[in-house]
């Protein structure tokens, strides 16, 4: 069970990044070349964020962040759980426990809403990680 719902995320993933088809708007369809996301800096250098669909004021946004090789998000939570799933590169996921969990290309991972965790990209190419929040996207640090 656990190895067909994993293939079937890497395929529902890999449908939407490779086709030319892939965005609804809730006002009409409109059609986005993954080759055009539009990238925008996340605040940590070497980190961005590219909106898939929906808008960034909605809760039902669809994200992909890119992440340098030896880039990393420092300790953080969110407000809503998110599944992540890698589409290339090496994500190195580091949980609340500061287990390290290398979620390498077609492999994903869950966090909770409100744990702290931390992310990076370990290798020679960027990681690339789709993220579908349970809710609008946000981050806050410890004090």
């Amino acid at each position: 069970m656990k190895y067909l719902k994993n293939n079937l995320i890497v395929a529902t993933a890999a449908v939407i990044l490779l086709t030319a088809t892939f965005a609804e708007s809730y006002d009409n369809k409109l059609n986005i070349d993954s080759k055009n996301i539009q990238w925008e800096e996340s605040g940590v250098p070497g980190a961005q964020f590219g909106l898939l669909w929906g808008s960034v004021k909605d809760k039902d946004a669809t994200w992909l962040v890119r992440i340098a090789p030896g880039a990393a998000f420092p300790v953080h939570a969110h407000t809503n759980d998110y599944w992540g799933i890698s589409l290339q590169g090496n994500w190195v996921h580091i949980g609340p426990k500061g287990k390290e969990l290398n979620v390498t290309e077609g492999s994903y991972a869950f966090q909770a809403a409100g744990e702290w965790h931390a992310d990076r990209c370990d290798g020679t190419e960027d990681c690339i990680v789709l993220l579908d929040f349970n809710g609008k996207r946000d981050a806050f640090f410890p004090e």
